[in-house]
Order: C-alpha cells, then sequence, then structure tokens
C-alpha cells in the first residue's frame, strides 16, 4: 500500500517525464473546449474564480513539467495568447460573451502562478542562474 507522503513525489516523477507535456496538453484542451461550449453561470463571481483557477492550475503545472529554461516561459506566453484567443473566439459564439474581465482573472491566475513558483524556488535570480548555459572555455592563445 502507497504511503501518503508517496503520492506527491509519485505526480512529481510523472511531470517530469515523458508524460509532463502531454497532461499539460490535454488541460489544455479539456479547458479551451470547456471555454467555447455554450455555459453560463449566474454567479459572475463564480466565473472569474473559475478562469483564476484554470489559468492558474495550468501555468502551475507548465513550471512543473518544464522548471526551467525558455520552454516554461514560452508556455505562459501561451496561455496568455490563447487565453485571449478564446475570449475573441467567444465574441462569435452564440451562447458565449466575451469579457475583459475573464480576461483579467486569467492573467491574473498566470500571474499569481509565477510569482507562487518563483516564491517557493527562492527568487527569480536564482532560475535565471540555475539555466543550463555551457561553459566559457578559454582561447588558445597561439602566439604563447
Amino acid at each position: 500500500m502507497m504511503a501518503r507522503e508517496d503520492v506527491p513525489r509519485m505526480i512529481s516523477r510523472l511531470l517530469a517525464g515523458r508524460w509532463g507535456p502531454a497532461i499539460w496538453m490535454t488541460s489544455l484542451t479539456l479547458i479551451g473546449i470547456a471555454s467555447i461550449i455554450p455555459f453560463r453561470l449566474h454567479v459572475s463571481l463564480l466565473d472569474k474564480v473559475l478562469h483564476f483557477l484554470a489559468y492558474f492550475a495550468l501555468s502551475t503545472l507548465a513550471f512543473k513539467v518544464w522548471p526551467t529554461g525558455r520552454r516554461s516561459w514560452l508556455a505562459t506566453v501561451l496561455l496568455l495568447i490563447i487565453g485571449a484567443g478564446i475570449e475573441i473566439a467567444q465574441l462569435h459564439l452564440a451562447g458565449r460573451e466575451a469579457s475583459w474581465l475573464d480576461m483579467a482573472s486569467n492573467v491574473l491566475g498566470i500571474g499569481t502562478a509565477v510569482l507562487f513558483t518563483f516564491r517557493l524556488r527562492g527568487s527569480l535570480a536564482n532560475h535565471l542562474v540555475s539555466r543550463r548555459v555551457p561553459p566559457v572555455r578559454a582561447a588558445a592563445n597561439p602566439k604563447s
């Protein structure tokens, strides 16, 4: 039987492996589909909270799958573009309506996830230093 402490470790290994990008893309696809299906919440605040939570989760998952380097930032920019694209698409969909507040909730969810992720890791500077940069080699001096 699996101990409670082993579950987060198992999830981390799953996301860090080959399945991480597939899980992220599947989550992104499901949220995208849910965003274009005609559906209306009667409580406006709940809609904003759901937008925040969805994009917070997607962004946090992206930083878990790609912990360092350009891919995590590319995923973050992609989420911003997709969030804006979905809101623009909703202008033309029956049963859906676009909202600047929805877009603001998306951006706030992504931004909070980025800040939360870096707060847990230490700092943005440590993250940038941790990128894999090839070592600088000293040039051979042929005149010596």
